[in-house]
């Protein structure tokens, strides 16, 4: 028998975390994983990019399909508000920090960040006043996300310090993107947009 690799033994564990089902969680209850793209975090300016894509194309649903959220435990709730709140407030670009954040995005980080920047309906594009971050009024798929947030896959708060298994599911994501979005420039490889359900979730783990 084949042993697998660490990647595929990472995103076995990944499934094991993962909850049943899909539900739509506020934006306000969303931030970035502090281990995002290698220590970055996220990136204002292909959050900026994002908002002048979806302005130009829509929210798309063939596209995001669903973003993957970790549950924060207590115990790192303080320092995940900490790390996006600094980076919220030392960059302009960046939407307004939420106090309210529960969850950690897995994937399509910088796309849930450019919905707050249109949820937060003060922002221009790089902030040079001419340009308002809003989405088009035909853009359904993006008033449910403004409205109610986007649609998750949920992970209990167990896996919060598996970065490896993580890190997988990222990378999964991501290997997708590229091979859909062949089109895209590379700084846009690692997001995508999707369909509309709303559920009451819940994570008691």
């Amino acid at each position: 028998m084949k042993r697998k690799s660490p990647h595929e033994d990472a995103l076995a564990r990944a499934k094991q975390y993962c909850k049943p089902g899909l539900a739509r969680v506020n934006l306000d209850e969303i931030g970035f994983r502090e281990t995002n793209r290698g220590g970055l975090g996220v990136s204002s300016r292909l959050i900026q990019w994002l908002a002048i894509d979806i302005k130009d194309k829509m929210t798309q649903r063939f596209g995001y399909e669903y973003v993957d959220l970790i549950k924060i435990p207590k115990e790192s709730l303080q320092n995940v508000l900490q790390v996006n709140r600094d980076r919220c407030e030392a960059d302009p670009l960046m939407p307004r920090f939420s106090s309210k954040i529960k969850y950690v995005c897995i994937t399509k980080t910088h796309f849930v960040h450019a919905h707050k920047l249109a949820k937060d309906g003060t922002h221009t594009v790089y902030n040079r006043g001419e340009d308002p971050i809003r989405w088009r009024d035909a853009d359904t798929e993006g008033a449910q996300i403004i409205e109610h947030g986007p649609l998750c896959a949920m992970y209990s708060r167990r896996m919060f310090k598996d970065i490896e298994a993580a890190d997988a599911v990222a990378d999964e994501d991501n290997w997708f993107n590229r091979h859909q979005m062949v089109s895209a420039p590379p700084s846009m490889m690692g997001w995508v947009h999707s369909p509309s359900q709303s559920t009451n979730e819940s994570d008691s783990e």
